[in-house]
């Protein structure tokens, strides 16, 4: 900079500490100040992204928040915290947008990020999401008794942190820490923040927190006009909770919208107890064994609050219990509204005829999962191109004129034993070919992954690749060169997750990671 450019200034002084935004300036006296005079160099406050409305200035900002920890424990979030040092406006952005979403992968940032709000406690009113879905203890060589004696985070402390955000409006808990999960824990969660909106306890499953849950829902039971504001509860793998506390639970939430029960053991008399008020788009039912498939039939048939469903995963495991008896299939069949997306029924015995009547849903569904059907191949492929145009010749010039294309993106056919890696590549020129698109994704079991996975030259030939994570395992078809960096699984109703087939969905619109990855694409 010109030094013409700047006047000196007697009448104040200024000093460094405070202000950032005179660094790039040269070296002063604290007697005087400089003023910048050229009209091309914005003054402090001035700068055009600084005259933005607080509300565009944050959603620019939380561009560059990370809300995925980093592997090991390295730093994140340098380059929001670096806007801390810019300017007042930019800072008082970045603090929001650094606040606003609170990720806690360990307790050494948990106690770092207590040791803020007992200082200055008007932080913690910027707090609208506390997620510990990647908090772990491991590798960082402690024990359960080491981390107590810590007193890092601990139901005392996690009680605290609760009452020191009373604004937060998603609580994102877990396995790792249901220990910790206390009754005083839970009754700040459901009487004392009424602006909680989401609450997510996945897989929180031990006897001290199954004793505080009931105790909890005693503190409910006393106040029969208490109701809650809740609109999304995750409950998935909480099986040690009793029937009668999640009924009492699901009693008092009129606003409720997503519901994952999934091997839970909730009943009938739970379903019914939802208020007729709420409106449910994501339910999960999944291995939920104390309820019977005439149970389920009847609450979507039924019950108002599940009239405008998107998710519905109704799957179970069929070598333990078959929720869905052919018989409440056909009745299911009848009733499912056309608002799905996204439907399971892993593990019902679906016959070549109730397969047929499923095929009007491939026309709104995104995502059908029948893994364990009784089906072959050539029914599975009527999903794709009419039954009249299947031989081994069939092109898209041989569909029939008022054909509607599937809208399936998505297809488990795990444990369909007429799926095979050779069936697969014998009708490649439906399944594989752009007559089944826009279909990208085929689960299959363990065995036909492996196979799959030794045919690397065929599959290349189809343009389709193996995926597997944990016990899982996908044939994916490749995506174009201008798919490359789309995530072409992404959509709103999934909140976060740009995969397909999803076994647990999120209760908040953030990036999937953490527990909650590995119940949603793992297990």
């Amino acid at each position: 900079m010109n030094s013409s450019h700047i006047k000196r200034n007697r009448s104040f002084s200024y000093s460094p500490r405070c202000s950032a935004e005179f660094e790039h300036l040269p070296s002063i006296g604290f007697s005087e100040c400089a003023v910048i005079d050229d009209p091309k160099i914005n003054l402090p406050g001035t700068a055009p992204i600084e005259r933005l409305p607080t509300e565009i200035l944050q959603k620019v900002l939380g561009y560059l928040a990370v809300e995925i920890p980093p592997t090991e424990y390295t730093p994140r979030n340098v380059d929001i915290v670096s806007c801390l040092l810019t300017s007042r406006t930019i800072s008082a952005a970045a603090l929001n947008v650094l606040y606003n979403h609170i990720t806690v992968p360990h307790s050494k940032i948990f106690s770092k990020f207590m040791n803020q709000l007992r200082r200055f406690p008007e932080l913690g009113l910027l707090v609208r999401r506390l997620d510990l879905s990647h908090f772990t203890s491991v590798g960082m060589g402690r024990t359960q008794r080491d981390n107590a004696e810590i007193q890092n985070l601990t139901n005392k402390t996690l009680f605290e942190c609760l009452q020191l955000i009373p604004a937060v409006q998603e609580v994102l808990f877990q396995q790792n820490i249901d220990t910790d999960i206390d009754i005083m824990v839970l009754k700040q969660l459901f009487t004392s923040l009424p602006n909680l909106r989401a609450l997510d306890l996945c897989a929180s499953s031990t006897q001290s927190f199954t004793r505080a849950f009931t105790g909890a829902m005693d503190n409910l039971r006393a106040v029969p006009s208490l109701m809650l504001n809740i609109r999304r509860l995750g409950l998935h793998e909480c099986s040690t909770l009793p029937g009668e506390d999640i009924n009492v639970l699901l009693s008092r939430m009129p606003h409720l919208t997503h519901l994952d029960l999934h091997h839970t053991r909730v009943t009938a008399t739970g379903l019914q107890s939802i208020p007729q008020t709420a409106r449910l788009t994501h339910l999960n039912l999944g291995r939920c064994t104390a309820l019977s498939g005439v149970d389920v039939v009847n609450f979507l048939e039924n019950h108002p609050a599940a009239k405008t469903l998107v998710y519905l995963n109704l799957a179970s495991d069929p070598s333990r219990s078959r929720l869905l008896r052919p018989q409440d299939t056909d009745r299911l069949l009848e009733i499912l509204p056309r608002t799905l997306r996204s439907l399971s029924l892993n593990g019902a015995k679906i016959s070549p005829t109730q397969l047929t009547r499923l095929i009007p849903f491939t026309k709104h569904l995104e995502e059908l999962a029948i893994a364990h059907a009784e089906v072959s191949m050539r029914d599975v492929l009527q999903f794709f191109v009419p039954a009249s145009s299947l031989s081994n010749s069939v092109t898209s010039d041989a569909m029939d004129e008022d054909w509607v294309p599937s809208t399936l993106h998505y297809i488990d056919l795990t444990s369909v034993a007429a799926v095979t890696q050779p069936s697969i590549f014998a009708n490649s020129p439906v399944l594989l070919s752009s007559l089944s698109g826009p279909l990208e994704v085929i689960e299959v079991g363990e065995k036909v992954i492996t196979d799959l996975g030794k045919a690397k030259v065929a599959s290349r030939k189809y343009g389709w690749v193996v995926k597997e994570l944990g016990r899982r395992g996908w044939y994916v078809r490749e995506a174009k060169p201008e798919e490359k960096d789309l995530a072409r699984g992404a959509r709103d109703w999934k909140m976060g997750s740009n995969w397909w087939g999803m076994r647990k969905f999120p209760v908040a619109q953030s990036e999937v990671g953490g527990l909650y990855g590995h119940y949603m694409f793992k297990k």
